[in-house]
């Protein structure tokens, strides 16, 4: 059975970038856990849960141990769709309660939670109450830089069942933008009930991983646009970690063109669509990469574009 004491990197749940071809790859490169996309409660609970969606929800044993991020604000909604994630053969469950995009913040789920602590209980309680995998709950450090809650709000999700608080060391109001403040992170590690404390945000390099682990006393890892940077961020953190590397990549080249392999195995001739905002990220900081992101984006054919990859690595790296 999964345990959260066991992991020490996680790949984040990242909106339109968490599928299954990017979940396989960074468990190949060393990411010890990995999440789906947020998911929909009512979506997922609804007779009408459509295939497309149900794409959110799939994965292959490569992937394991992966966990279901939900969302949502009725605590039995909330519930049976953290049981069907049971159901459905995932490891444990996510409840998203740091999200800001004002789209989720509308439906009073994601951040609007850390404003109700009352229904945020009543929400991880029913959780508890209906699985039997582990149950962590993702949060942020407050609505906006007065507000110094967060690490009662920590206390009171544990105190109601959480096995482990993943903490996004940014306020809400702050959204992506600005430095990730890890001494919150430390804060809450030190001060509140939480028995584990994954942390996240602002983590871009092995190095980065491993400052913050020291400096926060957290339990794990959790990485997100550096993995969307550099996936070979996990092996790299394996590293520092071990004193030994546990890869068989040694370039982004190798990465990238593998991960192209399995986004057409998965989507076939729809892969270049769906590797384009990838393959965006993997160069963006590269030598000549803005002539190739352009070429990238007028490519249909899923040859043409790993002809592409191919030939923008051999003639720049």
């Amino acid at each position: 059975m999964f345990h959260f004491n066991q992991q020490r990197t996680f790949l984040a749940p990242l909106a339109g970038f968490s599928d299954s071809p990017f979940r396989r790859i960074c468990r190949k490169l060393g990411a010890d856990a990995v999440f789906t996309e947020m998911v929909n409660a009512i979506g997922l609970t609804s007779p009408l849960f459509s295939k497309t969606k149900r794409r959110y929800v799939y994965f292959l044993p490569p992937e394991k141990p992966i966990g279901i991020q939900l969302f949502g604000n009725d605590p039995g909604v909330m519930a049976d769709a953290a049981s069907i994630g049971e159901e459905l053969g995932f490891d444990f469950v996510d409840i998203n309660m740091g999200c800001p995009a004002k789209k989720i913040l509308k439906t009073g789920s994601g951040a609007l939670l850390m404003r109700d602590k009352r229904r945020a209980s009543m929400i991880v309680k029913k959780v508890k109450n209906n699985i039997r995998i582990p149950l962590s709950v993702k949060i942020r450090t407050g609505w906006d830089d007065h507000d110094d809650s967060y690490v009662d709000f920590a206390s009171v999700l544990a105190d109601s069942g959480a096995d482990a608080i993943a903490v996004h060391p940014r306020t809400v109001s702050q959204g992506m933008e600005g430095k990730a403040d890890h001494e919150k992170t430390a804060a809450i590690c030190k001060n509140s009930t939480a028995p584990h404390v994954i942390a996240s945000g602002g983590i871009e390099t092995a190095r980065d991983a491993i400052l913050v682990k020291e400096m926060s006393g957290c339990d794990a890892i959790m990485v997100g646009r550096g993995a969307l940077r550099n996936p070979l961020i996990f092996s790299e953190i394996r590293k520092f970690m071990n004193g030994t590397s546990e890869t068989e990549y040694l370039r982004l080249a190798d990465v990238i063109l593998d991960h192209f392999d399995q986004v057409y195995t998965f989507y076939g001739e729809q892969a270049p669509t769906f590797f384009r905002k990838q393959i965006a990220w993997y160069t963006r900081d590269l030598p000549g990469s803005a002539g190739f992101r352009r070429r990238m984006g007028e490519v249909n054919n899923s040859e043409e574009m790993k002809c592409e990859i191919e030939s923008y690595f051999k003639n720049h790296h």
